[in-house]
């Protein structure tokens, strides 16, 4: 068995990813940089993470792009190139942008015909920045509008009309609302109430990995996963899943890809998840 690989500490990371999205910059700067992000003891793999972790992976790949940092892909078939995944993930990225800046302007065209004042709050005013400005790289999970108290139940009504629904179950549920569950099990099924999408195209990818493509699994899970039964905690098949989502199992690699490639999936795993860790 070989020794793992090199993971920068956190300390290190933190100044590399902040370094990267620096905004005084200049030629010399990125030359520097360069060098830096090629040194044999830079994990991209590790940067990445940790950028997922602090809700920064738009940002890093933004501006390694824009600051033409990203490593050169020598096969244009090497998927699994960190360039690759992470163009990839852009491109996936800017497409849901673009549907919520349509959804957006559904919105507020509908209430612009009911006469409704609207202001536009938080990320929902960046969805008017055309692609390429530093604003692309928000994440956004909900569009926050302002309208004056007494035109609320006009635009209650406006919205209904367009297949909104009113939420009167309380505070909505959110990373931060999971973050405060009292125990581990309880924040992190929280996290999947808030990311289904996320954890269903993490599920597909694994399940395809354990039963069919390699079938990592499939001889130890062939009557529980593979034959769409539950596992059981710390069976034969519960283990071998475990094992390939180590950072050198045969699953690992593949189920990161679809992740990192789905915005959802990204925050469940890389914003919402790791606070309950620590309960």
């Amino acid at each position: 068995m070989g020794l793992p690989p090199f993971r920068p500490s956190r300390s290190k990371l933190l100044a590399l990813l902040g370094d990267v999205l620096s905004v005084h910059t200049g030629a010399d700067d990125n030359a520097k940089l360069r060098l830096r992000l090629i040194h044999k003891n830079i994990s991209w793999q590790a940067l990445i993470e940790f950028a997922q972790q602090q809700g920064a992976l738009w940002p890093l790949i933004w501006a390694l792009q824009q600051r033409s940092l990203l490593l050169p892909v020598p096969s244009p078939n090497n998927a699994n190139h960190p360039t690759l995944q992470l163009v990839s993930a852009y491109r996936h990225h800017l497409a849901r942008r673009e549907r919520q800046r349509d959804q957006l302007l559904a919105i507020i065209g509908a209430l612009n015909r009911s006469k409704i004042e609207t202001l536009l709050l938080k990320g929902a005013r960046h969805l008017a920045f055309q692609p390429g400005d530093w604003a692309e790289a928000r994440d956004m999970r909900d569009i926050d509008l302002l309208v004056h108290p007494e035109q609320a139940e006009l635009a209650a009504e406006t919205l209904a009309n367009l297949g909104y629904s009113a939420d009167d179950s309380g505070a909505p549920l959110d990373d931060n609302a999971c973050g405060n569950q009292s125990t581990r099990n309880q924040c992190e099924q929280c996290c999947l109430t808030v990311h289904p999408a996320g954890y269903k195209v993490y599920q597909a990818q694994l399940d395809d990995c354990v039963c069919n493509s390699p079938g990592a699994c499939a001889t130890e899970c062939a009557n529980e996963v593979c034959a769409n039964q539950p596992t059981t905690p710390n069976d034969a098949c519960s283990t071998c899943i475990q094992n390939s989502l180590s950072s050198t199992g045969a699953c690992y690699q593949g189920v990161a890809n679809a992740c990192q490639a789905d915005s959802d999936c990204t925050a469940l795993f890389g914003t919402c998840i790791p606070p309950c860790e620590n309960k």
